[in-house]
């Protein structure tokens, strides 16, 4: 078997044009920190590879990624994560574990990544009963996700997936706008970790 397909990667999903944001939401900060940084910084001790991919702002966003593997998606403008999600999958062959997130979501706690881990795949975490990111997948959803079998996204390949309670709030809501990145700042500075 492979080391790189056999690995668990993780896969931060960035190539939107964050027009209601107005600024690139992978570049914004908390604490001081880009977005993107923080969402490796959170993955990397549970995932043996990490890849982001970008579209709007690469360049930019590449001055914060170091060495980390990008693909980018030329059709971020008329496609959607699944899209970009298939676009990773593809490049990196990746076949068997992987944790995505979208970038405009908090970073979750490493005590969420083990849980998602330790229930295995598909796995979504949930906080209060509400589902948010990252979600697990394996080589069953990976396949509809390179087949297109998934026109609905990934809430369809999840419809069935394992729910994981977590004490984790980060997991739950996105931010599309300023507004909502700050209430996402907000329950930030009250999660303890």
């Amino acid at each position: 078997m492979d080391p790189l397909t056999s690995a668990t990667w993780g896969v931060i999903l960035s190539a939107g044009g964050s027009r209601r944001m107005g600024s690139p939401k992978g570049l914004l900060e908390i604490s001081g920190v880009p977005l993107l940084r923080l969402h490796l910084q959170r993955m990397a001790p549970a995932c043996d590879r990490i890849g982001v991919v970008l579209g709007a702002h690469a360049e930019r966003h590449r001055l914060v990624l170091g060495d980390t593997p990008v693909v980018l998606n030329p059709a971020w403008a008329s496609t959607g994560p699944i899209d970009s999600l298939r676009l990773a999958v593809q490049r990196w062959g990746i076949e068997h574990t992987c944790l995505v997130t979208p970038v405009d979501v908090l970073p979750p706690s490493p005590t969420t990544l083990a849980a998602l881990l330790a229930a295995g795949p598909p796995a979504v975490p949930t906080h209060l009963g509400q589902r948010g990111h990252p979600v697990l997948l394996g080589s069953s959803a990976l396949r509809r996700v390179v087949g297109g079998g998934a026109p609905a996204g990934l809430r369809t390949i999840l419809a069935q997936a394992t729910e994981v309670e977590v004490a984790d709030e980060a997991i739950a809501g996105d931010f599309d706008d300023p507004d909502a990145f700050r209430a996402a700042l907000e329950r930030w500075g009250r999660i303890v970790r």
